[in-house]
């Protein structure tokens, strides 16, 4: 599994609002300019997130992005399958599990396992924590 860059964006973007004062909002183009991604491609991945429930979107005049809610209630995971079709690592593990192997296959525990381990860490770390890390200078582990 490779996480696509649309997804590596919305990290990014979640983490950046994680900056903002509580009720603090921003605009795409702000963000943009932080980060130097295309204008729409940001807009097509906001409306994912809002519409995950992730950020708040406000039009008009006074309007922007912010996160819904307090980075230290978003995790990583959330934003990751709002993002992503499937977080699979192979085959058997996605929606459409069928391997003629999957009865004797010799790495399916490990897979598992591994997908297992990723998706409690991406589900225990939160926005806050890539926050926290980043103004530390810290690899999380």
């Amino acid at each position: 599994m490779k996480l696509t860059r649309a997804t590596d964006y919305a990290l990014f973007v979640t983490a950046h609002l994680a900056t903002l004062e509580r009720g603090e909002i921003t605009s795409i183009r702000a963000v943009v300019s932080e980060y130097d991604i295309p204008e729409r491609f940001l807009a097509n991945i906001v409306n994912k997130l809002a519409g995950a429930g992730i950020i708040a979107s406000m039009k008009g005049v006074n309007g922007g992005i912010r996160l819904a809610r307090d980075a230290s209630q978003i995790t990583v995971l959330q934003v990751v399958e709002s993002m992503e079709k499937s977080l699979a690592l192979v085959k058997c593990q996605s929606a459409e599990p069928f391997c003629p192997l999957v009865d004797s296959c010799l790495v399916k525990g490990l897979m598992d396992h591994v997908y297992q381990e990723m998706r409690e860490t991406l589900g225990r770390t939160t926005i806050a924590d890539l926050k926290f890390y980043a103004d530390r200078g810290k690899v999380m582990i």
